[in-house]
């Protein structure tokens, strides 16, 4: 919840999440669980299936990719994605810690890592914290996903 007067009023959408899993078996129990606290779920089974499905989006507003995926990676694919908002939130996750994984920063930082085996309820509420930090924000109406490459 924004904790000045004038915050901004809620979306009259929900917000949609970008999965990006290329374990079918994750992508179902985390989309599933979204989709109970009542997100819009876009997924995705590598990197370049979830810039192509960004790219068709009317809007992202949070990213939750797992950073090991054939193809493209979840690195490369926040990267493309942020070229086009640099301040989309992005929650990685892993089964395992790779060099190169960006510092999860302090509050507002907008980016999160969590080590798999996740908690679906510690997911879920950092989902909600972000999306929360993101209302609040002076540009929140700014997240929409980059043009298609020509």
């Amino acid at each position: 919840m924004c904790e000045d007067a004038g915050s901004r009023p809620a979306p009259n959408r929900e917000p949609t999440v970008l999965l990006a899993e290329d374990h079918a078996e994750v992508r179902a129990l985390v989309s599933a669980a979204l989709r109970r606290r009542g997100y819009q779920v876009i997924v995705a089974r590598d990197g370049l299936d979830a810039l192509d499905a960004a790219r068709r989006a009317p809007a992202i507003d949070i990213l939750i990719t797992d950073l090991g995926m054939p193809g493209m990676g979840g690195l490369e694919l926040a990267e493309a994605l942020r070229a086009g908002d640099p301040r989309l939130p992005i929650i990685y996750f892993s089964g395992c810690l790779l060099d190169g994984v960006p510092a999860p920063g302090g509050p507002g930082a907008r980016q999160a890592f969590l080590t798999k085996p996740v908690s679906l309820i510690t997911l879920l509420d950092i989902v909600e914290e972000m999306l929360a930090d993101v209302q609040c924000a002076p540009d929140a109406d700014r997240f929409l996903p980059p043009a298609p490459a020509r």
